[in-house]
Parts: C-alpha cells; structure tokens; sequence
C-alpha cells in the first residue's frame, strides 16, 4: 500500500491506513474450502478480472475448519500465505484436541483425549520452511499417555479414539 506524504496530517493518517488494514487481514476468518492450498503456501482467491484462472493472493489470517455438526474443529493463524504453527483442533464434544505453538526453535504439539486427560506432548526441532514443507524437522522427545494418565509407547502416527475425520 503506497501513501503521498504531503503533510504530517497525511503520513499519520497512511499510517493507520496501512495498520487498519493489517489488524483487519490478521482478524479475518476464512473457512478451509475457500483456500487455495499449494504445497506449504495458502492462497485466496480474488476476483478473476475477465481472465480464465482467479487470481491467487497470499492468505493472512485465521483458517477454521467445522465439523459437519457444525462446531469448530480447527483454527490456525496464517501469514503472508504460510503456517504461522499456531494451531489448534477441538474434538467433536467442544474439548481441545490439539494445540500445535512454534516456540523458537521448536514446534510444541500437545494433544487431549475427548476428556481431557493429556493423549502426548512433542517436541520438534523447527527448520525453516523449503519446498513444499512446512518447516517441522525431527522429533526431539515425545511421551504419550494412556485414558487412565499412565506413560505408554507413542504410536507413529496419532489416531483420534471415537471420531471420524
């Protein structure tokens, strides 16, 4: 967003102009199907202008997802088009899921069973973004938990008890 300074009345008010309009692109929700999703970026499509292909601007926001009751089932913050790793999912009964939070330089991702009780916590190292991943490298530590809290082996890939995606 350009601005023509020509007073100092006009650069205070381009100044909130261009903050306005990043306090309302960060608070923006949009649904998961209006996203266009490519590799690791997420696009918006904008008006076509009369051409054959949308044109694709690069998405910030929040990105929320229903379940087909309609209670939410996930939310996560994006900017200029990428995963900001601020995430989380809510089971069908409305308790947190999941919560997934870049804490440099790692990726925390915490999980709940439908009650509450702790599922797992991870903890990964964070690589920058390449290509088409996100930037999530190796698991550093995990412990998993049984319903009862008890330590169990974390199974390689997690699966939600009850609830089908």
């Amino acid at each position: 967003m350009g601005c023509r300074v020509l007073s100092l009345g006009t650069a205070a008010l381009c100044l909130a102009g261009v903050l306005m309009t990043k306090v309302a692109s960060a608070q923006r929700r949009v649904h998961v199907d209006d996203i266009v999703i490519s590799g690791r970026f997420l696009y918006e499509a904008a008006d076509s202008t009369g051409l054959d292909e949308p044109v694709l601007h690069p998405f910030t926001g929040t990105l929320f997802d229903l379940w087909p009751n309609g209670a939410l089932k996930s939310e996560c913050v994006i900017e200029d088009g990428e995963w900001g790793f601020n995430c989380q999912e809510w089971h069908l009964n409305g308790q947190l899921r999941s919560e997934e939070v870049f804490d440099p330089p790692y990726v925390l991702w915490n999980g709940w069973y439908p009650d509450g009780e702790v599922f797992f916590q991870k903890r990964f190292a964070f690589e920058e973004p390449s290509g088409p991943f996100i930037g999530v490298g190796e698991e550093l530590d995990a412990k998993c938990f049984t319903p009862d809290g008890a330590l169990m082996p974390c199974p390689e890939e997690i699966l939600w008890p009850g609830e089908s995606e």
